[in-house]
């Protein structure tokens, strides 16, 4: 929850519009290919196990999502 509300508000900071999804369930386990969770995609592209990242890499990747 803590990595969600700091996308959201490096988001909205940044005036960009981001769809997050919380892999947790079989189905998007397995659509996404991860290997474990939780696991965050961010447009429905970039994946990222959670617990690995830190504030400037959400920036960055929230960044590259809005190119």
């Amino acid at each position: 929850m803590k990595v969600k509300k700091e996308l959201k508000k490096i988001a909205k900071d940044e005036q960009i519009k981001i769809d997050i999804l919380e892999v947790n369930d079989k189905n998007n386990i397995r659509k996404y290919k991860v290997l474990q969770t939780p696991t965050l995609v961010i447009n429905d592209e970039y994946k990222y196990n959670v617990e690995k990242v830190d504030y400037n890499i959400l920036k960055r990747l929230i960044m590259l999502c809005s190119l």
